[in-house]
This record gives structure tokens, C-alpha cells and sequence, in this order.
């Protein structure tokens, strides 16, 4: 990623009670275009007052309003100890990306901001997306859901049974991303058959929708299988592709599974498990749900 040093002035930013001189400089390793802390690009830079804060930016770098002359002061503005001003030049002398820290439902639009977002709320650990200002691209694969405990259980009757649900947010497949999908199942070893499903806009239930996968398990001797299965979206919110074989019937047919559901608003990917022996036991014993 392309980085420009830029100087700046800093005039009231404190060490303890000790104010420090305007005259000191640090050097800031930022991207080329610089942003306000609303995410406004601006055109030129008036350096007449900077302040450094921690807050929702790693670093805010404020700026004098080309329109009314000052900056409001900002609502997290604080003092440094030696200790922390000390750690802030350490980073400051590395390569830093600035990344506006926002959630799924607060993000600006791409046209709105140009650069890197932190949203803390979409992954385990939250994930990095980039707005290039016509659209947010994801920067890396994210783990959405994760569990390597049991998490789910079928141990009595003989109908479909919802294993576990997950919901995803609107518009996080966009046009063209889509889910990797991981998991492990284990069952009563006999040769009475044990069927696991996954589901596409299966509701608060995990029983409706679409019937992605539908695999069948009768042999003696096995006690375990694995699920790897990709979901994805078409050039359209509204058009999807799924790598699985959804039943015996469609693979004879080279039949693969679709759906025509609309992701752009919130809607939920299921795992079920079902017995045709009452007392036999369906079990998922890990998962990872991976937003590509």
C-alpha cells in the first residue's frame, strides 16, 4: 500500500501538564488522501491546529474547518502520559493505515468516504473492508462464526431438527462474495440413515427457505463426516450459487444447487439434522462460517 510521510505541527498535545511546545514535530507515515474525522476527504489542508486522540480513529488528525475556522473539540479529547506519548511516536514512526472504526449498520457509503474501514461487528474479530467510493470491498477472508464444542443436537424423534442457525446481515454478500462453509457431524453408528441439511434463507426457525445440501448417512462402521461447502452470490444480491450436491437425484442429474433469495436484507444460513430411528443421535461437533 502506496504511504506518504507527512509532517505535522502538533500545538496541544500534553505530556502530564506539561504542554508541548508548537514547535514540535512528529513525522506520520498516512495515506496520500487525508480524511476529517467524519470521513470528509479534504481537498486542502490548514494546519492550524492539530490534535491526536485515540478514540474511534487509531489516530484522528484534525484540522482547522476551511469553512468556519475551527474544529469543534472533540468529545474524546485527553491527556497523554509520558508512557503512552512515548508508545504513540513508536507507532507513529512505522508505516500506519488509518482506518475509520465504525459497525455494519453505522458505516458510511463508498461515495461518502474513500479508504480503509475497521467494522468492528461483522467477524470474531471484526474485519477490514476498503471503499474505493463506488463500492466496499472486503480486504481479507473473515471468520463470521466459529465453534469447536458440540453445538447442536438431534437425540430423540424422527423429523428435521434445526443443528444450528446463523444469521446474516443484509448486503454483507454484496454482488459477488459469498460464505465458506465448515463443519463436522458426528451420529449413532448403525445402518439406519441419518440425513444432514443445509439451508438458504432458512428463517428464525432454520427449517424454511431453500434446501442447499442433502447427505445421507447409512453405513455401519462410520461414525463422522465433514461438510466443506461454498454460497455465493451471482453479479446480483438476489442470485445465488451453492457447491454441493443437493440430493442423489440432482447429482445423477448434474443438477447444481441455486436459489434466487434476496441477501441484501438480513436472512439466515441453517444446519439441520434428521434420523429415520427414533433414539439415534445427530451431532455437530464444529463449524466455521468464512465471509469470502
Amino acid at each position: 500500500m502506496q504511504v506518504t510521510p507527512v509532517t505535522a505541527d502538533i500545538t496541544n498535545l500534553q505530556i502530564g501538564s506539561s504542554q508541548i511546545a508548537p514547535s514540535t514535530t512528529l513525522v506520520v507515515n498516512m495515506l496520500r488522501t487525508i480524511y476529517d474525522p467524519v470521513g470528509t476527504r479534504l481537498v486542502a489542508k490548514s494546519q492550524q491546529t492539530v490534535s491526536w486522540e485515540f478514540g474511534d480513529w487509531l489516530l484522528t488528525n484534525q484540522y482547522a474547518s476551511l469553512v468556519s475556522g475551527v474544529w469543534p473539540a472533540p468529545s474524546n479529547a485527553r491527556t497523554f502520559s509520558a508512557a503512552e506519548f512515548t508508545a504513540l511516536q513508536t507507532i507513529l514512526s512505522e508505516n500506519t493505515v488509518v482506518a475509520l472504526k465504525c459497525t455494519w449498520a453505522t458505516k458510511p457509503s463508498p461515495a461518502s468516504r474513500i479508504g480503509p474501514l475497521y467494522i468492528e461487528d461483522i467477524g470474531v474479530g471484526g474485519s477490514y473492508w476498503y471503499s474505493n467510493g463506488s463500492t466496499l470491498e472486503l480486504t481479507h477472508p473473515t471468520v463470521l462464526y466459529k465453534s469447536g464444542a458440540r453445538d447442536g443436537s438431534v437425540t430423540s424423534g424422527t423429523a428435521e431438527t434445526l443443528l444450528k442457525n446463523f444469521l446474516i446481515q443484509g448486503g454483507l454478500l454484496g454482488l459477488n462474495r459469498g460464505l465458506r462453509i465448515f463443519a463436522q457431524f458426528s451420529y449413532t453408528n448403525s445402518t439406519n440413515i441419518k440425513t444432514f441439511r443445509t439451508r438458504g434463507n432458512a428463517g428464525v426457525t432454520g427449517l424454511a427457505g431453500i434446501e442447499y445440501r442433502n447427505s445421507q448417512r447409512s453405513v455401519a462402521g462410520t461414525v463422522a463426516d465433514n461438510l466443506f461447502d461454498t454460497l455465493s452470490n451471482r453479479a446480483s444480491a438476489s442470485s445465488q450459487f451453492y457447491g454441493s450436491a443437493y440430493s442423489a437425484a440432482a447429482q445423477a442429474a448434474g443438477v447444481q444447487p441455486s436459489s434466487a433469495f434476496d441477501t441484501s436484507v438480513d436472512w439466515y444460513f441453517s444446519m439441520t439434522g434428521q434420523t429415520a430411528t427414533g433414539g439415534e443421535a445427530i451431532h455437530l461437533e464444529s463449524y466455521i462460517i468464512e465471509l469470502v
